[in-house]
């Protein structure tokens, strides 16, 4: 039997629709909240969501400040302050994780 027998059509059509809607999803935001004030290439933004959502192995994969600068995002620098809280963020929200009972 060959693998694609085994896998349903349906979700080849469903996983190309959440892709899509992703990317316009993706389009929106920057567009109204990002580049709002900038008159920003619209094929620029569209590269920068194929980028967003396609060329990154995971969903999980960090983007850090410089390469969010290197891609064009706007980056805000944080100041001291903003970056503790952060990380005292992170660090409640590890705990909270790594100590809750999985059901």
């Amino acid at each position: 039997m060959q693998v694609f027998e085994k896998i349903d059509p349906w979700l080849f059509g469903d996983y190309a629709k959440i892709l899509q809607a992703s990317q316009q999803y993706a389009e929106l935001l920057l567009n109204e909240y990002m580049f709002k004030e900038q008159d920003t290439d619209p094929h620029f933004v569209k590269t920068l969501v194929d980028k967003l959502i396609n060329g990154y192995f995971s969903h999980g994969y960090p983007i850090m400040q410089n390469e969010a600068k290197n891609l064009g995002l706007n980056v805000m620098e944080e100041s001291p302050e903003l970056s503790d809280t952060l990380f005292e963020l992170f660090l409640e929200y590890d705990h909270i994780l790594t100590h809750t009972q999985k059901a």
